[in-house]
């Protein structure tokens, strides 16, 4: 089954080893991939028909954010900058229909929602979607826009209900999960925690490839693994991040925290 944590600082993909392991286990460093591309296909609305565009296209007035308006965003945040934008019809803003809009992901992607938070937020909403860390987006015509996110990564077909409480529609941008384009099915982790001891980083503060890997050193002297679980910090030299979710077939791992 594909497996993610949700953490403080956003949705994070799981992978295990292809066969176990047992004894010394080398890890490479978190070299940048390219990013994976995302296609949006299938686009189908009960109301006005959607469509997808990038969302730097409708920032700044070099395009709109809905089909049938001429609204466009003041500045975008970073995270979803170039990523795909599903235009909706300002029209459509009182539909209470439950499969309002669809639309098919072809990898993994953490799904935005932009809504005015001058106005209710419909059940379905609630139910599957999370605050976006307190983002906001302003339009030329004054709407502040909250941005919701998905609380898992979806992939595949998404099915969106009606906006309901208008009077302002709500719009939708998918940014492809870090690592989307390695996403693959692999089976649950179903092994007890194991020990794990002499934990050790490169020297010096730049990650090399494994070829250039010097001696090593301890990554905190008194650093020892811990239980993967809700609550828990990611990372050895901050307590700002923590895990938020943690899949069943994890809870209770042993997790080794590195440095950011």
């Amino acid at each position: 089954p594909d497996l993610s944590v949700s953490t403080t600082d956003g949705s994070m993909a799981v992978f295990e080893s292809k066969r176990p392991a047992q004894g010394r286990v080398t890890l490479g460093g978190n070299a940048a991939l390219s990013p994976a591309k995302l296609a949006i296909t299938l686009a189908i609305s009960s109301g006005r028909a959607p469509v997808v565009s990038n969302a730097t296209d409708a920032d700044s007035g070099k395009g709109n954010i809905y089909t049938d308006g001429g609204d466009f965003f003041l500045g975008l945040p970073t995270v979803l900058e170039g990523q795909a934008l599903i235009r909706t019809a300002m029209s459509d803003s009182a539909s209470t229909d439950p499969s309002f809009l669809a639309f098919d992901l072809s990898l993994p992607a953490d799904v935005f929602i932009l809504r005015d938070n001058s106005q209710g937020i419909p059940a379905w909403m609630k139910e599957g979607y999370v605050d976006a860390f307190g983002l906001e987006v302003t339009t030329n015509t004054g709407k502040h826009m909250d941005v919701l996110k998905s609380r898992v990564p979806v992939r595949g077909r998404v099915t969106m209900g009606g906006n309901e409480n208008g009077p302002s529609m709500y719009v939708v941008i998918a940014v492809p999960t870090p690592f989307a384009s390695r996403w693959s099915d692999f089976p649950a982790a179903a092994a007890a925690p194991v020990p794990v001891s002499a934990i050790s980083v490169p020297k010096g503060t730049d990650w090399a490839s494994p070829e250039e890997l010097g001696p090593s050193e301890k990554l905190v002297e008194t650093q020892v693994p811990s239980e993967l679980r809700v609550g828990a910090t990611l990372y050895v030299d901050t307590d700002a991040v923590s895990f938020l979710t943690v899949p069943d077939a994890l809870a209770g791992a042993t997790v080794v925290r590195t440095a950011v």
